[in-house]
């Protein structure tokens, strides 16, 4: 991972966990899409079967402008690029949080249970 694309994985981090950033499901299974004035970034992930029977994750980001093209594209792969992977994986799994509301939803469930229990 270079240096710029570095960068902008490290804000994104810090952004959608400051919870300063809204990111979105889309149509396909894991990828998630931040919306920006300048265009959108999208994070996905997948697993598929390799030439040999393997097993092979991969995690990609992309930016695209404000007609929707990819304007570029990093894809990871865990057998390859192990440390830029995970590194996009905690990305990736921030933005599903965000998307997802996970973190609001356990909390309103938790207060539920907790309310229930107490009356």
């Amino acid at each position: 991972m270079d240096d710029k694309l570095n960068s902008i994985v490290q804000s994104l981090v810090q952004g959608t966990e400051a919870k300063k950033l809204n990111w979105q499901s889309t149509a396909r299974k894991n990828e998630l899409m931040l919306n920006l004035g300048h265009g959108s970034i999208t994070v996905d992930s997948w697993e598929f079967e390799g030439e040999h029977g393997e097993s092979m994750s991969l995690a990609d980001i992309s930016f695209l402008n404000n007609t929707g093209e990819i304007i570029e594209r990093s894809v990871f792969s865990l057998a390859e690029d192990r440390q830029d992977y995970k590194q996009l994986m905690v990305l990736h799994n921030l933005a599903r949080r965000n998307a997802l509301k996970i973190d609001e939803t356990l909390e309103g469930m938790l207060t539920e249970i907790q309310h229930m229990i107490n009356t």
